[in-house]
């Protein structure tokens, strides 16, 4: 989509098959997207972009590092405002592409390609794709919004009973398992 990776269009990361290994930077950590109280209560998900690079190991190994998050700020609703269970997060990739040039003008910042998307499940609090996720990632790929040989991840924030905030990082592949033929494999 926005950027220009490291090239590997032998690549298919679609197929279940190879190995996609990620990390994720100290900051970025730190601007992960979080379940507040409120969001709870109303159902508000809360949607950022992952930024950052992929290098390939192998032929058949894809490692993607995780830079920087990229979050509408409060109030600014560029992407709207998303009850979990009864509206779908439908997001305009031409403004993600904008939003991404604009922050790769910053030259510390140049190197942070779009890596994917994450959402929080503020109701369910299971931090594991639901059908729209799977809806809505497999519409990106027939649009032609993001191509198998790019990387395209995604993250889905839920809570642990604990409290405490669990992230878990996805990416679609092609399967036999699903009557769709698609379905997700976590990263590893």
């Amino acid at each position: 989509m926005e950027g220009h990776h490291e090239s590997e269009p032998h690549f298919d990361f679609l197929n279940e098959n190879l190995v996609v290994t990620f990390d994720i930077s100290s900051e970025a950590l730190q601007h992960l997207p979080i379940i507040s109280p409120e969001d709870r209560r109303t159902g508000r998900e809360r949607f950022a972009v992952l930024l950052g690079e992929t290098r390939y190991e192998e032929t058949d190994h894809a490692h993607i590092q995780i830079k920087g998050v990229y979050q509408e700020s409060e109030g600014e609703n560029t992407y709207g405002s998303y009850t979990e269970g009864k509206e779908q997060i439908i997001y305009d990739p031409a403004l993600i592409r904008r939003a991404v040039r604009q922050v790769q003008k910053i030259p510390e910042y140049y190197n942070y390609h779009f890596l994917g998307d994450m959402h929080t499940h503020p109701i369910s609090l299971i931090a594991e794709p639901s059908f729209g996720d799977l809806q809505s990632h497999l519409r990106a790929y027939k649009e032609g919004v993001v191509k198998e040989h790019e990387p395209f991840i995604f993250a889905i924030a839920g809570m642990h009973e604990s409290g405490e905030m669990e992230y878990w990082f996805y990416r679609l592949v092609r399967t036999t398992e699903s009557p769709s033929g698609f379905g997700y494999k976590a990263l590893d």
